[in-house]
């Protein structure tokens, strides 16, 4: 099995992703063997929200982002997913909102 990489890691190796964040530039979070490292797209982004002090609304950016980048040409498509992942980032923004906490 690979090493799962940890929030201190991504802070002091990825120094792309720490520029994209500090330039507010759109970015999207992927895994690439999600067997072999042992992740999936949700931690990877709470990772992300660890090591760089994002909250809520910013994560809600980056998924709004990465859905920017999808490569679909149908515009039906795209506006379903779309569609999908602002009704799934309200609740989750909701969610943290009623608990009074942050992705932080």
């Amino acid at each position: 099995m690979g090493m799962p990489i940890d929030s201190i890691h991504l802070k002091t190796k990825h120094d792309t992703l720490k520029r994209c964040i500090e330039t507010n530039a759109s970015f999207s979070i992927s895994t690439d063997d999600p067997g072999m490292f042992e992740t999936n797209p949700i931690r990877e982004l709470w990772l992300v929200s660890k090591a760089f002090e994002l909250d809520e609304w910013r994560i809600a950016g980056v998924v709004w982002d990465m859905v920017d980048q999808v490569f679909e040409g149908n515009r039906k498509t795209r506006a379903y997913l779309a569609r999908d992942v602002r009704v799934r980032i309200k609740k989750m923004l909701r969610v943290l909102e009623e608990e009074g906490g942050t992705a932080k």
